[in-house]
């Protein structure tokens, strides 16, 4: 990736600023503290200013405070010179390992500071990094740093060590304040940013999602992934990864920043993971969809995020599987047994196959000639312990539709026979999560798909007894029913003959 700047690259150093404004925001909203370590950058004169050797980072920050001062200190302190109050780090913190050593430059008289001084708040934090930025015309590296600092969680989440290029700043000079609109606009949306980016599975459940594909169903999962690893292995393999990088923000426009900030830190075990996940559908961090974080950032994960259109029951009077599972979390709270249904599918891959509407729930009976349900965002709210909770905004617009993402709808039919055998790994995984999420509700007419092997519901199956009928080709089972459930049955037979 090339800097900005042609002579200038501090992207570390505003990596490790936008980190530290990252933590401090969250600790405000817990109104938690953060405190100095032991562990500071050296000060020197920037009028006195000797060769520090190859391994000898000067950043000088011209005149400033003494807070101003000490927090540069402590940003470039080696391992963690700045710390939360409390044993739990925030999940942006930095701890720095390099053989760079860094020493602070400065032209201010008053060098004197104890470490005893409350750290700047994020809000003052913000002005030093501006300043700064100005100071060295740094440009578009803020926005890039930003959008690294974002991913961190996700690194660590993944046991991960990222690199950055060493810090590379010539002499200073004033430049104009053309960056200083974004660096405050960025700032103002902060909040935004932090709640997809403040837990790892957040994070992993957006850039996973981007090998997502509707209407490509579980069974065929494995034939749409090889062709997307035909394209991106030879990049990972060459490290051409600002290539990587724009492919996969071409393919989920609203997921740029993330991908370009995960991109920015090399060959990390997330790049190195790419083409295995699209193998097996297995990631390094949790992988699955998580519809909050969809709506959150415009870009879905799942089926379960499309609604589609029209009744769920089709002139032929069948129903999609996809809209079954559809319906069973739309009415989990209502229907008796629709705790499992509560949250969404483990895989964002729809199942195939339709069913007859005799063989649904009452409940879920009820709603197949509906026009489709709709789910609104509401709100995010932060559990702040026994110091209660904040509601925040966040996204304030509603996805009524993600035309925007699918513009080029891929076609699955091709011309011309090839030579071409799927291994199928990542289409089992795919089958199975599918329809193993909804293995407490086997019907008559699924029962071949939950004994194939690729679903693994043989426990499911065996909780019932199989038993042979007059017709030796009819296998049906009979539980042990209680008076409510027999109740629920006639009801269900009612409802059924009346449509």
């Amino acid at each position: 990736m090339k800097p900005a700047s042609e002579h200038n690259n501090g992207i570390f150093i505003m990596l490790a600023g936008w980190a530290y404004i990252l933590s401090k925001k969250l600790l405000e909203k817990q109104c938690l503290l953060m405190q100095f370590s032991t562990k500071l950058a050296p000060v020197i004169d920037s009028d006195r200013q000797i060769d520090g050797g190859e391994h000898c980072v000067t950043v000088d920050v011209g005149d400033v405070t003494s807070n101003e001062l000490l927090w540069w200190r402590a940003l470039l302190a080696p391992d963690q010179g700045r710390q939360a109050s409390t044993a739990q780090q925030p999940p942006w913190a930095i701890t720095y390992e390099g053989d760079v050593t860094f020493r602070i430059a400065t032209t201010a008289r008053c060098l004197k500071h104890s470490q005893s001084e409350q750290p700047p708040s994020s809000t003052q934090a913000i002005q030093f990094l501006l300043r700064f930025s100005a100071r060295y015309s740094l440009g578009i590296q803020s926005s890039a740093a930003l959008a690294m600092a974002l991913t961190l969680p996700l690194h660590n989440g993944a046991a991960s060590t990222v690199q950055v290029p060493k810090p590379r700043l010539s002499r200073p000079f004033i430049s104009s304040l053309a960056t200083e609109g974004d660096i405050l606009l960025n700032f103002e949306r902060l909040s935004y940013y932090m709640t997809p980016s403040s837990n790892p599975r957040f994070l992993s459940s957006a850039l996973w999602s981007t090998f997502w594909e509707p209407g490509v169903d579980c069974n065929v999962v494995s034939p749409w992934c090889d062709g997307i690893i035909e394209i991106l292995e030879p990049l990972i393999k060459t490290s051409n990864l600002e290539l990587l990088a724009h492919i996969l923000a071409l393919r989920r426009p609203n997921l740029a920043a993330l991908w370009y900030g995960v991109a920015l830190f090399g060959q990390t075990k997330i790049i190195e993971a790419l083409v295995p996940f699209l193998k097996t559908l297995r990631a390094p961090t949790p992988a699955l969809p998580i519809p909050e974080v969809a709506l959150w950032t415009g870009s879905p994960q799942s089926y379960m995020d499309l609604c589609g259109s029209g009744p769920y029951l089709r002139e032929n009077n069948t129903i999609a599987w996809a809209n079954v599972w559809r319906l069973r979390h739309d009415c989990w709270e209502v229907e008796p047994e629709g705790l499992p249904f509560r949250s969404t599918p483990l895989s964002g891959w729809p199942p195939f196959g339709v069913t007859h509407p005799e063989e649904l729930e009452l409940e879920v009976h009820r709603h197949i000639t509906c026009e489709r349900h709709k789910w609104q965002y509401d709100r995010w709210t932060w559990q702040l312990g026994n110091k209660g909770s904040i509601c925040d905004e966040g996204y304030k617009g509603q996805h009524s539709s993600w035309s925007s993402e699918f513009e080029l709808q891929a076609s699955f039919h091709p011309e011309e026979i090839i030579d071409y055998k799927p291994d199928n790994i990542a289409t089992q995984t795919a089958v199975d999560e599918a329809f193993h999420w909804a293995a407490t509700e086997i019907g008559f007419s699924s029962r071949d798909i939950y004994t194939h092997p690729w679903v693994g519901a043989d426990d499911f199956l065996e909780q019932d007894e199989l038993l042979e009928r007059d017709d030796p080709d009819l296998r049906i089972s009979t539980p042990s029913l209680t008076e409510e459930a027999i109740e629920r049955v006639e009801k269900w037979r009612e409802a059924v003959t009346c449509c």
